[in-house]
């Protein structure tokens, strides 16, 4: 599952690990977060093929927000992220990564949270 490859791999990084521990989320941060965290959310996913049928591995749209409490914090952790994570090729977990490649990466602030977030878009070709 491309989730707990992505998961495994980011936390695998003792930047990340130090910042944040285990508290790598799917999809949404638990009710009264412990900060800084991140979550992974699957946008998009397809395979690739033709007439002649699968032409290479899936190609997911993988949206991972970097949250803290402060917006040098939730940089800071996106730049760890980013560091790790653009341009990869390998192993993630039970996951082989073919390409994992950044589209967007920019500040959000939550008014309902009171929290900040550093927004990062990416492009993964992955195989399972």
């Amino acid at each position: 599952m491309i989730f707990e490859g992505l998961r495994t791999f980011l936390l695998a990084d003792t930047t990340i690990s130090n910042l944040i521990g285990v508290r790598a989320y799917s999809q949404k941060l638990p009710q009264d977060p412990t900060l800084p965290a991140i979550v992974i959310t699957t946008i998009s996913g397809q395979e690739r093929y033709s007439t002649e049928g699968a032409t290479g591995p899936p190609i997911g749209r993988f949206q991972i927000d970097s949250w803290d409490s402060t917006q040098a914090g939730s940089r800071t952790l996106g730049a760890a992220v980013r560091a790790r994570l653009s341009g990869y090729k390998g192993a993630a977990g039970s996951e082989s990564i073919k390409g994992a490649f950044i589209e967007n990466d920019f500040d959000m602030y939550d008014y309902e949270l009171n929290k900040y977030r550093r927004f990062q878009d990416y492009t993964i070709n992955f195989t399972g």
